[in-house]
């Protein structure tokens, strides 16, 4: 395990500390991120729901989504 953390180069021949300082930080943001994709494709999946239905590919009550 030792090998693969420092065959990555001279950069990485010391040890990180554990754990990484703006690991909370970095959690955070991604769970954001993550938030803010999930909030846009519900919004996408409303609008294709919206098309299909108004170009009568499927009815309002045929929620597969």
């Amino acid at each position: 395990m030792l090998k693969r953390l420092f065959s990555q180069g001279p950069q990485a021949s010391y040890p990180v500390p554990y754990p990484p300082q703006n690991i909370y930080f970095d959690i955070n943001r991604y769970q954001n991120e993550i938030n803010e994709l999930k909030r846009m494709n519900s919004e996408m999946l409303k609008r294709i729901a919206r098309i299909e239905n108004y170009l009568g590919l499927r009815k309002d009550n045929e929620n597969i989504y």
